[in-house]
């Protein structure tokens, strides 16, 4: 089973990455610009993100298609002010074959992938995700 690497990131900046590692446990959303179900979802993303310690758990979303100019006018729009990165698709492959999205994933503290969940999640099933017992580490 791959594990990803730990490391910290604190700024809701979008910038463009091929490789994402973290080192608590993480809520990855895939997402697109143009996708309606995604705006709406990542709101609830977003609400999750703020309320969240982030020490217990972190949020990234990952604009696909890699234009990250129209990436970071939506973000800005909606106000969303949780970590953002585009994918030019190597990331989403690391993840999940599948093509859907808003695609939510789940990486546990011990850098192992929990779960993905694809579509949009209810406002109720996000803020759940906060205290979901797959956030601890493998055994």
């Amino acid at each position: 089973m791959e594990r990803f690497a730990r490391v910290r990131f604190a700024v809701p900046l979008l910038v463009t990455v091929n490789v994402f590692v973290t080192g608590v446990p993480t809520v990855v959303v895939f997402w697109s610009v143009d996708c309606a179900y995604c705006q709406r979802h990542n709101s609830r993303i977003a609400q999750l993100h703020a309320t969240a310690d982030p020490q217990g758990l972190q949020v990234l979303g990952v604009a696909e298609g890699g234009d990250a100019a129209a990436a970071r006018q939506e973000v800005a729009r909606r106000g969303w002010r949780f970590p953002m990165v585009t994918d030019d698709g190597r990331l989403r492959a690391r993840f999940t074959p599948r093509r859907v999205v808003p695609m939510t994933c789940l990486l546990a503290a011990d850098g192992r992938l929990a779960q993905c969940i694809p579509g949009e999640m209810s406002e109720a099933d996000v803020m759940a995700l906060a205290s979901a017992p797959w956030s601890g580490t493998a055994r």
